[in-house]
């Protein structure tokens, strides 16, 4: 599924930082560091700054190639006091000394806790982005699940004692961690039922895009792809204490039951409406009018007919009346079945007027 939508310059680009961080890391493992820049600028075709996601790009963190780095091993029991204190240092946000100790050999980097918890999803709960990125660059599993059906992904979006503004951050190394094909509806469930806004805001402008075109006013008709993952009723979230989310329920009806109204008016949002008003629900809407107009034409004209028999034996001024208090009454009506069928039509494809000359693909 995928959807053409025309939108301002100005929307984000880290999904596009994202892939740019991929190839960073592609390239570090087969050639020189210092043209890094040069090769992804080339590939992406766009310019490069000095920084990836706000931050420089250094080789201090890179893992080093004589490092023993045990990333299978999991089991508590073998926990060595190495694998103690990175967790602790973890917690605590020690980042230089989480490099010294990734530089000792048999660490076992996705050693877990008594509750399943990995050093990565340790630095994800507490807020400790740049642990996160220093992690994620040598090879710490992103998927990991604990005891009780938590993930880093959970952590990011729902964590109790991250500092303020520190979700989306460690959502954005996340993101930019693994494939955009890789963001499962899993994820991005997940996310909508977080009280934190720029964590979804991160996830959804790494769904993947590309520009069609550009006018002279700087707008651009952006194509996304995957938007089923938006859409996608079969998926459900485990929770903590081991229920489930209610079935049937979507990314984008999470969003709409919570009123998350800066969600709801991102680009990604509008293309997944846009793409759902033209394939079927404008028929639907104009079906619904269509029998709402009948209805009312029906019941008003069978009204009338009663009405005009009755006062057929009637003086003229009592006629006069009531067919004044009748044509109040209709009127009325008329007014709230208007109100409605406006009010169903902008829930259904908000921002008409905007969307007819927009085109959809998928």
């Amino acid at each position: 599924m995928s959807s053409v939508i025309r939108v301002s310059q100005s929307f984000r680009k880290s999904a596009q930082r994202a892939r740019e961080r991929h190839q960073l890391a592609d390239a570090a493992k087969g050639g020189s560091v210092d043209t890094l820049p040069e090769r992804a600028a080339s590939s992406s075709g766009m310019e490069l700054g000095p920084m990836s996601f706000g931050r420089e790009y250094s080789t201090s963190s890179m893992p080093d190639e004589s490092a023993d780095i045990d990333l299978e091993e999991r089991d508590p029991k073998k926990r060595t006091v190495d694998d103690e204190e990175l967790h602790q240092a973890c917690q605590e946000g020690d980042y230089d000394g989480i490099k010294r100790i990734l530089r000792r050999p048999g660490i076992h980097l996705n050693m877990v806790d008594e509750d399943g918890v990995t050093p990565l999803m340790k630095a994800v709960r507490w807020g400790h982005y740049k642990i996160v990125h220093l992690l994620l660059d040598w090879g710490a599993d992103i998927d990991h699940v604990d005891k009780m059906w938590r993930t880093a992904w959970y952590f990011a979006a729902f964590s109790s004692v991250a500092p303020v503004g520190r979700h989306w951050r460690c959502m954005l190394e996340l993101c930019s961690s693994v494939p955009v094909e890789n963001l499962t509806p899993e994820i991005v469930l997940t996310a909508c039922f977080s009280n934190q806004s720029r964590v979804l805001n991160v996830l959804l402008e790494h769904f993947e895009r590309k520009i069609l075109s550009r006018d002279s006013t700087n707008f651009c008709k952006f194509e996304f792809h995957d938007l089923y993952k938006l859409d996608d009723d079969e998926v459900q979230v485990t929770w903590p204490d081991g229920s489930k989310s209610k079935r049937g329920s979507t990314a984008l009806t999470a969003l709409i039951d919570k009123v998350k109204k800066r969600a709801l008016v991102h680009p990604t949002i509008r293309g997944l409406i846009l793409w759902k008003w033209n394939k079927y629900a404008k028929y639907q809407f104009y079906i619904e009018l269509a029998l709402h107009t009948l209805s009312v034409a029906c019941l008003s004209g069978n009204a009338a007919m009663l009405r005009f028999q009755e006062l057929e034996h009637k003086g003229l001024g009592q006629r006069v009346g009531d067919l004044l208090v009748q044509s109040v009454a209709l009127a009325i009506s008329t007014f709230f079945w208007l109100q409605v069928c406006f009010t169903i039509g902008f829930c259904i494809g908000p921002d008409l007027d905007g969307y007819r000359a927009l085109k959809m693909e998928h």
